[in-house]
C-alpha cells in the first residue's frame, strides 16, 4: 500500500493517507487491509485528514485516538485470528488450521522421502454419557484434560485438534514406519482412559477408540481421502469393543458401504421408536419460556435411551436421514398443536434433507396436517453447511420462507467467514456457538465479540440465541448485551413433555417483540 502524503489530486488511483495517520499505522504494524471495513476506514482517513488541515491546534489529540484506535483494530484482528484458527475450549489448532497443516504437509512431499505421514482419529468412549449425565461444564472439563494427555503424548513436529465434540485427530509426519503411527495411538489410548478425578464428583472413566491410516511419499491422495480412511478405522474400532486401534485397510472401506445398525433403525423408523425432548428457548429480556427445541432420542427396546450422537451419522450414511427427519418433523408438529399459540417449536435438518427436492413440499403437507401455523416453525441448519450450499439448497430454503416457516443457523461463530455472509443467505435467525458464551462471564473480549455479532444481527433484522448458558452470570451479561433468546442447562434440562412440565408460560411482551420480528422478516422477504 502506497503511505506517501495526500496529494490533493481527486483522481488519485491509490488509497490516499494523512501523513501523520500512516505514521501512526506503520507505528503499529497495521494496515487498512487488516481491517474488517476497508471502507470505514478510507472514510475515517479522509475526515481525519479534513480535520488536521482545518484546526492544526487539535493535531495531538487526534494522533493520541488514532493511536488509541489502530491498538484496538489491531487487537481486535488478533483476537479474531486466533478464534479462527484456534479451537476456544481446549487451546488446541481447529478443524480449519488442521485441514490447512494437512493440505501444507500433502504438497510438500517429495518421491525421494522414504518417510510417511500418519493420521490419527480419535474419539472418546464414554463420552456422551458424561455430558447427558453430568452436564455440559463437567463434559468441557473432561475434554480440557483430556487435550491435556493428548498433548503429552505428541511429538513436538505433531500437528494436533479438536474438530469439534469429543473427536480429536493427530498429524504425524516424517515416520521411519508405520508401526510409530500405532505406537503413537497405543500411547494415547492409555493415557487418556486413565481415571479423571474432579471436585465433588466420583471418579469418571472415559476411553479412545483410534483410526490409523498412514501414507507414503509417492501414493496419490488428498487431505479429505485420508481423514475418512481414518474415521472408518475409528469406527471400526467403536464396532470392535472401543477403547482400542485400528490400522485403515482397503476392506474397512467396503465394509462400511453397508453399515451395521442399518436394518435395525430402519425398523426403529417403521415402528415411531424415536422419541423427542424438547429444550425450552427463553426470552433473556423476561425470563419466560417462547419456544422448544425438538431433540430426537432413540428408544432402544434392548438398550434403552440413545442420543442422537450415536445414530443419527448411520442415518446420514445410509441415506436413512430424510426419513428420520419426517418423523421428527411429523411428532414435533404434532406435539406443537397441543402447546399454548405463543410457543413456537425447532427442528434440526441435516444438510442432506436439502438435496431432498421435497423438503419443502412435504414440510407443507405436515403443517397442514398437524392444523399449526407455519410462523411456529424454526427449521435449524448448522453453519458448517454454509460452505457447501448451492443454488438448489438456497432454493430450498428459500421455499420452506416462503410457507411462512423460519431458517436457523446454529453453532455460528465456528466459521470465520461467515459473518459477511449473513447478508445473501435466506434465514432469520443466529444460534451463538457456545464457545463464545462460556468465557462471556471472565472474558472481555469474548463479550465484544458477542457483542459485535448482535448489533449486526440488528442491523440485518436477525434474531439471536444464546446456546450453552450454564450459568447466571452468562445468563446476565448476555441479557445486557441484548440477546433476544437463550437456551442451557441454567435455563433447564430438556423435557419430554412441555405442557405437564412448564404449563401455559407464554410471555405476552415476547410474544409482541415476535410478532414485531416477523413483520421485519416479512418485509425483508418481501423486499428480497
Amino acid at each position: 500500500m502506497d503511505h506517501s502524503p495526500t496529494s490533493g489530486r481527486d483522481d488519485e488511483p491509490s488509497l490516499v493517507l494523512h501523513r501523520t495517520l500512516a505514521r501512526q499505522l506503520r507505528l503499529h504494524k497495521l494496515t487498512t487491509s487488516d481491517a474488517p471495513s476497508l471502507e470505514a476506514w478510507q472514510q475515517l482517513l479522509n475526515e481525519v485528514s479534513a480535520v488536521y488541515i482545518d484546526n492544526d491546534v487539535d493535531r495531538e489529540m487526534l494522533e493520541r485516538s488514532v493511536d488509541i484506535s489502530s491498538k484496538e483494530m489491531q487487537d481486535l484482528n488478533a483476537l479474531l485470528a486466533k478464534q479462527a484458527s484456534t479451537d476456544a475450549m481446549t487451546g488446541l489448532h481447529n478443524r480449519s488450521t488442521f485441514m490447512k497443516e494437512l493440505d501444507r504437509h500433502l504438497s510438500q512431499r517429495s518421491k525421494d522421502d522414504s518417510q510417511l505421514l500418519g493420521l490419527l482419529f480419535i474419539d472418546l468412549d464414554g463420552f456422551k454419557i458424561i455430558n447427558d449425565r453430568l452436564g455440559h461444564s463437567v463434559g468441557d472439563d473432561v475434554l480440557c484434560i483430556v487435550a491435556n494427555r493428548l498433548r503429552t503424548c505428541v511429538r513436538e513436529n505433531d500437528v494436533l485438534a479438536r474438530l469439534g465434540g469429543d473427536e480429536f485427530v493427530v498429524l504425524s509426519p516424517n515416520l521411519n514406519s508405520a508401526s510409530l503411527a500405532t505406537k503413537l495411538a497405543d500411547r494415547i489410548v492409555a493415557s487418556v482412559s486413565q481415571t479423571i478425578n474432579l471436585p465433588n464428583i466420583h471418579p469418571i472413566g472415559v476411553g479412545a477408540s483410534i483410526g490409523v491410516t498412514t501414507i507414503t511419499s509417492d501414493e496419490e491422495t488428498d487431505s479429505e481421502r485420508l481423514l475418512v480412511e481414518s474415521d472408518l478405522a475409528m469406527y471400526s474400532a467403536k464396532m470392535n469393543g472401543r477403547n482400542r486401534v485400528v490400522t485403515f485397510t482397503p476392506g474397512l472401506e467396503s465394509s462400511a458401504q453397508v453399515p451395521s445398525g442399518v436394518d435395525e433403525l430402519t425398523d426403529a423408523i417403521a415402528k415411531k421408536q424415536l422419541v423427542l425432548h424438547y429444550q425450552p428457548l427463553v426470552c433473556m429480556a423476561h425470563s419466560r419460556v417462547v419456544g422448544m427445541e425438538a431433540l430426537v432420542r432413540w428408544q432402544h427396546p434392548e438398550h434403552g435411551l440413545i442420543p442422537p450422537d450415536e445414530f443419527i451419522p448411520l442415518a446420514e450414511s445410509s441415506g436413512l436421514i430424510h426419513d428420520l427427519t419426517q418423523l421428527v418433523l411429523e411428532q414435533a408438529l404434532e406435539a406443537l398443536a397441543s402447546w399454548p399459540s405463543d410457543l413456537f417449536v425447532t427442528v434440526n435438518l441435516s444438510p442432506k434433507d436439502l438435496a431432498h427436492t421435497d423438503i419443502a413440499s412435504s414440510l407443507k403437507d405436515q403443517i397442514h396436517r398437524a392444523g399449526v401455523d407455519a410462523s411456529r416453525v424454526v427449521l435449524e441448519l448448522t453453519e458448517n453447511c454454509l460452505i457447501s450450499w448451492d443454488d438448489r439448497a438456497l432454493n430450498q430454503l428459500q421455499s420452506i420462507i416462503d410457507l411462512g416457516a423460519y431458517i436457523a443457523i446454529v453453532d455460528f461463530g465456528s466459521g470465520y467467514s461467515s459473518l459477511s455472509q449473513l447478508i445473501n443467505l435466506p434465514i432469520q435467525i443466529v444460534k451463538l456457538d457456545r464457545k463464545f458464551i462460556d468465557p462471556v462471564s471472565r472474558n472481555d473480549a469474548s463479550n465484544a465479540v458477542v457483542q459485535t455479532v448482535i448489533e449486526l444481527a440488528r442491523v440485518l433484522g436477525l434474531s439471536v440465541v444464546a446456546e450453552g448458558i450454564e450459568t447466571v452470570e452468562q445468563a446476565e451479561i448476555l441479557s445486557q448485551l441484548g440477546c433476544d433468546l437463550g437456551q442451557g442447562y441454567h435455563c433447564t434440562r430438556p423435557i419430554s413433555n412441555p405442557v405437564l412440565e412448564i404449563g401455559s408460560v407464554g410471555c405476552k411482551q415476547c410474544e409482541l417483540a415476535r410478532a414485531n420480528y416477523y413483520d421485519k422478516s416479512d418485509t425483508l422477504r418481501k423486499a428480497s
